[in-house]
C-alpha cells in the first residue's frame, strides 16, 4: 500500500541564501523567525517510522510565532 504525504514547511533556516550569492544581513528572510533544517528532517523520519496504518496525508511546520 502506498499513501502520498505532503510537507509544508515555513520559513526554514538553511545555507540556501548564502549559497545563491547573498551576503549575510542583506536580505529580507534572515528577519524573520525560521524552524530549523533539523526539524523538517526529524518530521521527514517520524513519517517514514509510523505503522503501515497510519495515513498521515498532510504536515505543516512552521515558527511558533509565524502567522502566515
Amino acid at each position: 500500500m502506498h499513501f502520498q504525504q505532503s510537507i509544508s514547511p515555513g520559513v526554514v533556516s538553511t545555507e540556501i541564501l548564502t549559497a545563491a550569492g547573498f551576503e549575510k544581513g542583506s536580505n529580507y528572510f534572515e528577519t524573520l523567525p525560521a524552524i530549523k533544517a533539523e526539524d523538517v528532517a526529524n518530521a521527514v523520519s517520524y513519517l517514514l517510522t509510523v505503522p503501515y496504518y497510519v495515513n498521515i496525508t498532510e504536515l505543516t511546520l512552521k515558527h511558533v510565532s509565524q502567522q502566515f
